[in-house]
């Protein structure tokens, strides 16, 4: 599969996954700002267990993954396209799952400081995981990705 092709695919997961987010956050925002204001006051404690999930899905959780996913294909002398192009997607899955624990600490209504800590990490999986044609060319690279590989190493 060539570049094109896979970067079409993993940016259109992407935004399937990115823009449902931003259009809940911008919705909320929307009724905050014309006054009917709502949020669920919630403990220290749900706030800090949002802020922890925010930081698993943007960060624990894909290197956990990225490290699963290079033992699994280290004896490899060149991996699937296929295997790579889903390990791709759900990496993209697991990362973007942020944005929407923004809009939940937005909707719980938790202080400010967990607010920012969610959107700093929303932010970062936005950017560290968008799927540019440069990182695709050097993920292929680096896993050994051949035109010819899409399913013969097992």
């Amino acid at each position: 599969m060539a570049n094109n092709n896979i970067k079409k695919e993993l940016l259109n997961l992407y935004l399937l996954k990115l823009l449902p987010a931003l259009f809940l956050i911008g919705v909320l925002y929307l009724v905050k700002y014309f006054g009917y204001g709502f949020g669920i006051q919630v403990s220290k404690i749900a706030a800090i267990a949002v802020a922890s999930f925010a930081a698993l899905f943007s960060v624990g959780l894909p290197v956990f993954y990225r490290t699963w996913f290079v033992n699994k294909v280290k004896n490899l002398k060149s991996v699937p396209t296929n295997d790579f192009i889903a390990f791709e997607k759900n990496t993209i899955s697991i990362a973007l799952v942020s944005p929407y624990l923004l809009f939940v600490s937005l909707f719980l209504d938790v202080d400010q400081i967990y607010i920012i800590i969610v959107a700093f990490l929303s932010i970062y999986s936005a950017y560290y995981f968008f799927p540019s044609a440069n990182k695709i060319r050097f993920e292929k690279k680096l896993f050994r990705i051949n035109k010819n590989t899409a399913n013969e190493n097992g």
